[in-house]
């Protein structure tokens, strides 16, 4: 199998389950997918309705040809190398069950390190604190928050009106509609009130690195949201003079940063009269987060 019809051809009605598992397994690790046979059963799964226990278990049960074309229909996206949860429609995000798909980033699990640094910071859930998300996206950060913080109110700002409508969408299929707000802006410059607590996971990759980075990413996600400029630092130049002026004079600020930036970050924060409190490691030992405050 070589091409994106191949798959098509090499599967037929007489296949049980376990051979078409393997089928469109071996269709996509020749599109160079790492994950092929965990994502041929996740499209699997997709396809048929089946559980993941079912299609190991029963081995023997056959697909319909309506369950048969939707395989294909599917496997022919992932070939592409479109990312797997646009194909899905949605990602798991602290425990959360987000929508997605290419208006938006996908939530990565290292920006779960956001959330975590949240909670350790500011340790009373009671509060009715107002949180500011610069660079809202899908709203996986500021909706996370609003689940932990029950009494507080955020609002999501975003260059991307594409963008602010998902992050709206996941606020009511999550139940924080009514203590969210999403506005169109570029870098909360339209906005004029203070907050609590500033989160932002703005665009820190070079723009020379973004074509090299896996076609999921360098393809199919917004360039907006991946582009920091020459040297990846552009929109913390414009976001830290903002998160200065919008800062509660005992707020706090929860940025993330790229591999190796937290030298430039700190610079940046001390001219724009932010205070790098410290930094967080995410899962891989990375120093991923900055907990910023007023000089």
């Amino acid at each position: 199998m070589n091409n994106k019809r191949s798959l098509k051809s090499a599967l037929n009605h007489e296949d049980n389950i376990d051979t078409v598992l393997h089928k469109t397994a071996k269709y996509l690790s020749e599109a160079g997918i790492e994950t092929s046979f965990l994502e041929a059963k996740i499209l699997l799964k997709e396809a048929t309705g089946l559980k993941s226990v079912e299609i190991m278990c029963e081995r023997d049960i056959r697909l319909t040809s309506n369950e048969i074309k939707k395989l294909i229909n599917l496997s022919r996206r992932r070939y592409s190398r479109e990312p797997i949860f646009y194909i899905l429609g949605n990602r798991e995000f602290w425990s959360l069950n987000f929508n997605v798909d290419e208006r938006v980033l996908t939530p990565r699990p290292d920006s779960e390190t956001l959330i975590q640094t949240a909670g350790e910071t500011l340790l009373d859930r009671n509060s009715n604190m107002s949180i500011l998300d610069l660079g809202v996206g899908s709203g996986c950060l500021l909706i996370s928050l609003l689940k932990e913080y029950k009494y507080s109110f955020g609002l999501g700002v975003d260059v991307s009106y594409s963008a602010i409508q998902v992050a709206r969408e996941n606020a009511h299929k999550l139940g924080v509609g009514d203590r969210s707000l999403f506005v169109v802006s570029d870098w909360a410059s339209a906005l004029n009130r203070k907050y609590d607590l500033i989160i932002s996971n703005p665009p820190y990759i070079s723009s020379e690195k973004i074509s090299n980075l896996a076609p999921e990413i360098s393809k199919f996600e917004p360039k907006v949201a991946l582009d920091g400029g020459i040297d990846g630092l552009d929109c913390y130049r414009s976001i830290l003079p903002n998160i200065r002026s919008f800062l509660k004079p005992q707020g706090t600020a929860i940025i993330e940063l790229g591999e190796g930036q937290e030298a430039e970050i700190r610079e940046i924060a001390y001219k724009s009269g932010m205070r790098i409190k410290g930094f967080r490691a995410d899962i891989a030992g990375i120093l991923r987060v900055a907990i910023l405050c007023h000089l």
